[in-house]
């Protein structure tokens, strides 16, 4: 809702219009919906009474985080293509909104990517250690 808002705020005179407020409402919607998506379909593999599927399901939390990652780096590009034009008087500010957020994720994010390489790539049938 909130980068809903914030595309809505950005000036008509901002160089890169176009994609700073799509990436706004993009970044604002899609990573929310590919997490909820893949948590259904490993909810329904579960509930299935399928292991293999199952455990293939839980390494595709894996693309979450990835498309987080390319989210991050399309946002960036964006933002430097920004300038002063884009800012807003009006809150929330566009461009501050999506620093602070590029900022967190870029610091998050590749946690979370190497997290999620390595549980994917392991072995999930392997015994589970105390």
């Amino acid at each position: 809702m909130l980068f809903f808002m914030a595309a809505a705020k950005v000036p008509s005179v901002c160089v890169n219009y176009d994609d700073f407020v799509l990436w706004l409402k993009l970044w604002g919607i899609v990573p929310l919906c590919v997490g909820l998506a893949l948590n259904a379909v490993v909810v329904c593999l579960a509930v299935s009474k399928s292991g293999q599927l199952f455990k293939l399901g839980l390494r595709l939390q894996a693309l979450s985080q990835l498309i987080g990652a390319a989210f991050v780096i399309w946002g960036w590009v964006v933002y430097s293509k920004t300038n002063g034009t884009c800012e807003s008087k009006d809150t929330p500010d566009p461009k501050l909104l999506a620093f602070v957020f590029l900022i967190m994720n870029s610091i998050s994010l590749p946690c979370l990517v190497c997290i999620s390489i390595k549980k994917g790539l392991s072995d999930v049938h392997a015994p589970q250690q105390a």
